[in-house]
């Protein structure tokens, strides 16, 4: 989270506040400062600005296991000082802090340590990513390029790799909108009809074949024994 890093500052001062001595409203007043966002953050079909909070009585008198009574009170007192404002809606309310920055000011330092939070936060994005795409590829076998032509290398199979790997990856490894089982069959029927044209879906000069023609074709060559 976006605040996880970052704290509050408390001025001394705050020792002859209206509330210092009143507990309850001097805890949810400083649970809201600890919650409100630091950055706008989207929510639904809105952006919480900085030094709000999406919340709601019930949620808070969880976290701070006080009466939801209490909440309200406290909740009023702060209102009553205009520390807070308070819009409700029918799922959640939005409290807003008064002079937000007094608690939290941007400083160059806090401004460096958001961008690297961002930045690291987009290399975990790409790091889970990556892992995602390469679990789908260990579930389903889908091969990367250098595997497509390593065996068909290791076959000595007559045909252009890459074009197999970028025809078959731009279809998200399909055909016919059903997942490919067995590319290496694949491949082998793809370089035994590799100049040959068929009857619809041409790209680039490259032979396409239905599910049901790679099937046929697949059977007479197990049948030949002509691939393992």
């Amino acid at each position: 989270m976006d605040n996880d890093n970052t704290f509050i500052k408390l001025s001394r001062k705050i020792q002859s506040w209206r509330w210092y001595q009143d507990a309850n409203t001097m805890r949810v007043f400083v649970h809201i400062l600890l919650n409100a966002n630091v950055y706008d953050h989207d929510f639904e079909n809105i952006t919480v600005k900085r030094g709000q909070w999406v919340t709601s009585v019930n949620k808070i008198s969880e976290q701070l296991n006080i009466s939801t009574r209490s909440i309200r009170t406290a909740l009023n007192h702060l209102k009553s000082t205009n520390e807070v404002a308070i819009k409700t809606t029918p799922k959640y309310s939005i409290i807003t802090v008064k002079n937000y920055n007094q608690y939290q000011k941007v400083t160059k330092c806090s401004t460096i340590n958001r961008q690297t939070d961002d930045k690291q936060v987009t290399n975990d994005r790409q790091q889970y990513k990556k892992g995602k795409e390469r679990k789908r590829r260990e579930e389903r076998d889908i091969p990367s390029f250098s595997e497509v032509e390593q065996f068909a290398r290791t076959e000595n199979l007559n045909v252009d790799a890459k074009k197999f790997f970028d025809y078959y990856a731009e279809r998200k490894w399909q055909i016919a909108d059903k997942p490919i089982d067995d590319w290496k069959s694949l491949l082998k029927t793809w370089s035994k009809n590799e100049h040959k044209t068929y009857a619809s879906g041409a790209y680039d000069g490259v032979p396409t074949i239905s599910r049901e023609e790679f099937l046929r074709l697949k059977k007479e060559a197990e049948e030949n024994d002509e691939w393992d």
